[in-house]
């Protein structure tokens, strides 16, 4: 995510950023050209908003003082719509966008709502469901910018998605629940870590006791940052993860029972 954040600078390092952000833009540029292209004929309002977001990304790129990362969640709008066009080679090329964006890490936690509503969309309409996975799977193991009702979502979307009758589909969807279990019971033993260590002691001595609902913590008067706002969200998402798995477990077991009483 650093590298399309990053403020302008002094040296070779500052250097390599601004040439790797601005092949980064060109690439998506070149990307929103060919979506315009695509769709001008079939779709003008998704051209459009092509159009709409190659100027933007040119604002972006040549002004390092507005950076691309605050520039994303404005272009995501013309891949969504691609989503909802139902055409599989658009769909198939706004994925592959979505996916790129992730793994350059410059998608937000308003980003990723917007991404995990799209692909719930396509979920429901039984349209590249592997793909809606992968996505999925890129969305919350490259950061941690997904928690909460978008993290509860994504994970409902998969246990769906392993109840279907393709059974690659049912295979991949294991595969990606079983992944995503590991990562938010890992991600709680690292946040317990980082409380734990977040403990501190002020100049007379007295221990600072870490309120993880607060984003500030104060003790003899001296006031202590308790670090990024995500330290107290991890427990929350084993307990949203809990609550899935316990609703759709009822959901079988109640449908077992009606089908065969």
């Amino acid at each position: 995510m650093s590298f399309v954040r990053t403020g302008p600078g002094s040296g070779n390092a500052s250097t390599g950023n601004a040439e790797s952000v601005q092949k980064f833009v060109e690439a998506l540029r070149s990307d929103f050209k060919t979506l315009s292209l695509e769709t001008k004929k079939k779709y003008p309002q998704i051209k459009e908003s092509c159009e709409e977001a190659i100027s933007k990304l040119s604002t972006a790129g040549s002004n390092q003082q507005q950076s691309v990362y605050y520039t994303v969640n404005q272009i995501l709008y013309p891949l969504v719509q691609g989503c909802e066009t139902k055409d599989l080679k658009i769909i198939k090329f706004c994925l592959g966008m979505m996916q790129r964006l992730i793994t350059q890490q410059v998608v937000d936690q308003k980003g990723a709502r917007y991404i995990t509503d799209a692909l719930w969309m396509l979920m429901e309409h039984n349209i590249e469901e592997v793909k809606v996975l992968q996505t999925i799977t890129l969305l919350l193991t490259t950061n941690t910018v997904v928690h909460g009702d978008t993290l509860a979502k994504s994970l409902v979307l998969c246990f769906r998605l392993h109840y279907t009758k393709n059974s690659t589909i049912v295979n991949t969807a294991g595969a990606t629940i079983r992944q995503l279990v590991s990562l938010v019971f890992e991600r709680v033993y690292l946040e317990k870590d980082s409380l734990s260590n977040l403990q501190q002691k002020d100049s007379s001595g007295n221990v600072v006791e870490i309120d993880a609902t607060d984003t500030s913590i104060s003790g003899g008067g001296t006031t202590l940052s308790s670090g990024p706002s995500e330290m107290s969200t991890f427990a929350s998402d084993a307990f949203f993860l809990f609550q899935v798995s316990f609703a759709f477990s009822s959901t079988i077991l109640l449908g077992d029972l009606f089908e065969h009483p």
